[in-house]
């Protein structure tokens, strides 16, 4: 199983120590360096990363707004089907 997480924070000391298995792609992306708004690191990683629909299960979790895109961007734009994507918004940016 080949694992991609894509973790956006304000910058390196917000970063965890999460238990994965072995090869897995982890990426902690910090958006006070670039000066990002939220969400779009996750986005621009996504669209920029190697995936192949037939052999992927998708699972969003994350600010509502930003699930709800990750989505429409896998369906949409990338070949998903919606039983291959998981996604939950956990809470709402105001």
């Amino acid at each position: 199983i080949e694992v991609l997480a894509l973790l956006e924070v304000e910058d390196a000391g917000a970063e965890l120590e999460l238990a994965h298995p072995p090869g897995a792609d982890i990426r902690w992306l910090h958006r006070a360096p670039a000066g990002a708004a939220r969400g779009a690191l996750v986005l621009a990683e996504l669209r920029a990363a190697r995936l192949e629909p037939r052999h992927c299960y998708a699972w969003v979790a994350g600010e509502s707004s930003l699930a709800t895109s990750v989505r429409r961007h896998l369906v949409n734009e990338r070949g998903f089907g919606k039983e291959q994507v998981y996604f939950c918004g956990y809470w709402r940016q105001h």
